[in-house]
């Protein structure tokens, strides 16, 4: 026989055993707690270095609609319609110029520098924020893989962190699965399935 506890008695439960699954869940807390507040900080970053783009972008010379007008968009067409459009002023001396025609190359573009200081979006898109995946102890997540499973969900059957358990069940008929951290979740598959049999 295993060295499980398959009766379902709670008297039978060791006292050990108790402590050991409570510091577990703690363990598991602390680690959720840490992942939400490195989100969080990157979050904050990135509205951060979004604005200060914004703020370069209006400095530069305003935004990407900059032709845009208030009003209603009933009246545009009559608006537009009643504008006369501006003629070039023809100046005959450069007509009877001769125009060079550069030829274009099939180089590739350089792209323009940016700085990479903390707080801008190429600092933001450097980083990396996954573990490496000899580091990951335990079961991983499901989804991507790379980081410790935390998460089970229960009508899935699938095992995620805390990030791609909130990506993947924010929405639709996912929202109402319910979920129970893994350790919990692999001591109750023990329980009512004794080691040795198949699920």
């Amino acid at each position: 026989m295993s060295g499980f506890n398959i009766t379902g008695r709670k008297e039978d439960v060791s006292m050990k055993l108790k402590a050991q699954n409570l510091k577990n869940v703690q363990k598991q807390t602390k680690q959720l707690e840490v992942e939400s507040r490195k989100m969080e900080e990157r979050l904050r970053e990135l509205k951060l270095a979004m604005n200060r783009e914004k703020e370069e972008r209006e400095a530069q010379g305003g935004g990407f609609w900059d032709k845009g007008q208030h009003g209603a968009v009933t009246t545009y067409d009559k608006i537009v319609l009643k504008r006369t459009p501006e003629k070039p002023k023809e100046d005959k001396a450069k007509d009877r110029k001769t125009r060079k025609v550069k030829v274009l190359k099939d180089d590739a573009l350089e792209l323009p520098k940016r700085s990479k200081q903390p707080g801008t979006m190429a600092y933001i898109a450097q980083r990396d924020t996954a573990p490496p995946r000899n580091m990951v102890k335990g079961t991983k997540c499901g989804q991507c893989e790379q980081k410790a499973a935390n998460v089970s969900c229960l009508e899935c059957g699938e095992d995620y962190c805390a990030a791609c358990f909130a990506s993947f069940h924010i929405k639709g008929a996912l929202r109402k699965h319910r979920s129970m951290p893994v350790q919990k979740h692999q001591q109750m598959l023990l329980q009512y399935y004794p080691a040795g049999t198949q699920i």
